[in-house]
């Protein structure tokens, strides 16, 4: 059963544009109670770890500026696998769950905008999530945030740019879609430029918080590029982003100190005329 949506006012605090329940209805939550339980899985396992969802569940005050966010998540997403299973009905009020034969159920079409409009408001919801979990205390240590630190993609909103009809339409199906990708060329450009050891300390922290100054506004640049690969400025911006890590070595220890670094800073050839090969 679902912990943190236990009520139908609660549940319905969450969709303010909903018609009221009736004296003999069945209260809505009642009627998704296992897309709410499902939904509240999910969004633990996903994004913010059985740990915090435990914390959320006793009332935590330290997760207070989240809890709206997560609760409306969960609804959102509980509502948008729950209507094709429902008799429902779209008003100039909102909509409501049909009990008597003497309403007609809304249109397949109206439904579907329906569905549309929960699927954009649960990834407005992540949207606004992702930036405020680095600083939650354990986060970047749960399951969750050791596959967010994966990458350096953290932030939905610079999908926005992108129009590849071939993605999925929605937020988080565009993430979904465009990670595995992002990740294959992330490590690419980090064996021939960034070097390993430089990308995994910026995605660490990315998601525990620590990622500021100059290190931040470098990870900024190395996602701009991974994510316009096909723009004849990615070679020269990916230059320009070796030669500020290269004049900054307190900032970039770790790429100083690795293998790719040598590969900027070949060893030079002395002519020696004791030597075997000696050049004229």
């Amino acid at each position: 059963m679902p912990r943190l949506i236990t009520t139908d006012s609660e549940l319905r605090a969450h969709i303010p544009n909903v018609i009221s329940a009736v004296n003999g209805e069945t209260p809505l939550i009642q009627r998704i109670a296992l897309q709410l339980d499902r939904s509240e899985r999910w969004v633990a396992n996903t994004f913010i770890g059985s740990d915090i969802l435990d914390r959320l569940c006793d009332n935590d005050p330290a997760l207070a500026a989240i809890r709206p966010v997560i609760e409306r998540m969960v609804v959102c997403d509980a509502l948008f696998h729950a209507i094709p299973s429902l008799d429902v009905i779209l008003t100039p009020n909102g909509f409501g769950v049909i009990n008597t034969s003497n309403i007609a159920p809304a249109s397949q079409q109206r439904s579907a905008a329906l569905m549309t409009s929960m699927a954009s408001d649960r990834d407005d919801c992540i949207t606004e999530l992702l930036p405020k979990l680095p600083a939650i205390d354990g986060w970047a240590d749960s399951e969750p945030g050791r596959w967010f630190a994966e990458t350096l993609l953290l932030d939905l909103r610079e999908l926005d740019a992108l129009h590849d009809e071939a993605h999925a339409s929605t937020r988080w199906e565009r993430y979904l879609d465009i990670r595995p990708g992002f990740i294959l060329a992330q490590d690419l450009v980090a064996e021939s430029h960034i070097s390993p050891e430089l990308l995994a300390a910026l995605c660490r922290e990315q998601v525990d918080g620590s990622l500021s100054g100059a290190r931040a506004r470098i990870a900024a640049s190395i996602r701009s590029v991974l994510l316009s690969p096909k723009s004849p400025k990615s070679s020269r911006r990916l230059t320009d982003i070796v030669n500020t890590i290269r004049l900054s070595p307190d900032q970039f220890p770790e790429w100083h100190s690795s293998a790719t670094a040598q590969l900027f800073s070949p060893p030079i050839f002395q002519n020696s005329k004791s030597a075997s090969g000696y050049f004229f």
